[in-house]
Formats: structure tokens, C-alpha cells, sequence
């Protein structure tokens, strides 16, 4: 299913929903290895805010390790300031799962 459109497609369709709601920013979390997915949501307006360390457990080339996620956001037109995104610098900022989910 790749190259469909269909993360865009889905991805607006979330904003959309998010608008509707008064949401402040879309959120999404995306593996820090994967530049095409890192490289699409970067093209429709994401930025990455913090690094999780560790988030995926599963190892996709089949080993035992684990793999970082950015948490990417774009700011919806709520946030008219962007005090809920960081432009730059998100990669360097990082949190553990535990700070995320128990912070």
C-alpha cells in the first residue's frame, strides 16, 4: 500500500477531526529511523517536538533491539502562537516511555 497516499489521506483526515474538536496540535509518534515517513510528515507540516528513547520494542530487521520514535507534531490553527511545537531542536530533547505515558 505504499506510494497510494494513504498516510496523507488518513493523516488529514485526522486533522480535520482534530480541528472539529479545538484540538491544539495533531500528535503522532514515527520510528527515528524511518526517513521516508519522518521525510512525508516533515512535507505536510510536522515537526519533530522529543525523541522517546527506546518506544519500539521490535526490531524490524529481526534482532533484539529497540528503536527511538519521534513524536512529531503539527500545531492546528488553535495554537496561534506554536507554543505546542518545537520548530527545531526535537530530536535532541529526550524522554523514556515511562516519562511519556506516566510523566
Amino acid at each position: 500500500y505504499r506510494r497510494l497516499g494513504l498516510a496523507q489521506s488518513l493523516t488529514r483526515a485526522l486533522e480535520r477531526g482534530c480541528e472539529a474538536e479545538e484540538g491544539w496540535f495533531v500528535d503522532l509518534f514515527v520510528r527515528a529511523g524511518n526517513d521516508t515517513a519522518v521525510g512525508l510528515y516533515r512535507g505536510m507540516g510536522y515537526s519533530v517536538f522529543r525523541r522517546v528513547l527506546e518506544y519500539y520494542s521490535d526490531d524490524p530487521t529481526g534482532g533484539k533491539g529497540s528503536e527511538d520514535a519521534f513524536d512529531m507534531r503539527k500545531p492546528l490553527s488553535r495554537d496561534k502562537k506554536r507554543v505546542h511545537v518545537r520548530e527545531k531542536g526535537g530530536e535532541e530533547v529526550c524522554i523514556t516511555p515511562e516519562e511519556l505515558y506516566h510523566g
